[in-house]
């Protein structure tokens, strides 16, 4: 039983990733031209222009800030990017919850 599950599963996203070219074959409009494929929702979104706090500005903001230490720790921890679709469709199949 497991065993049909998971080819049941692998069927699914062979069909599910390939759906556009099968679209494709079986439609009418067959002969006309192929549509580009957008690769750039598979990546991770650029990097934000936010710069971290230099040295030389840590020890400006010191004399003036008690708390310029964590302000500088936090301006060098990246923020968390926001996840792809392929990011999340890997976080669903490895623990079968939707985010």
């Amino acid at each position: 039983m497991k065993g049909l599950l998971i080819v049941l599963l692998i069927g699914l996203c062979g069909i599910a990733w390939r759906a556009d070219d099968i679209l494709r074959v079986v439609s009418p409009a067959s002969f006309a031209e192929p549509a580009p494929r957008n690769v750039a929702g598979l990546h991770a979104p650029a990097q934000s222009a936010k710069q971290p706090m230099t040295a030389a500005e840590f020890m400006e903001l010191s004399n003036t800030d008690p708390h310029a230490y964590q302000k500088y720790l936090n301006s060098h921890v990246a923020e968390p990017a926001e996840r792809s679709r392929l990011d999340k469709l890997l976080h669903f199949l490895a623990r079968g919850t939707y985010e």
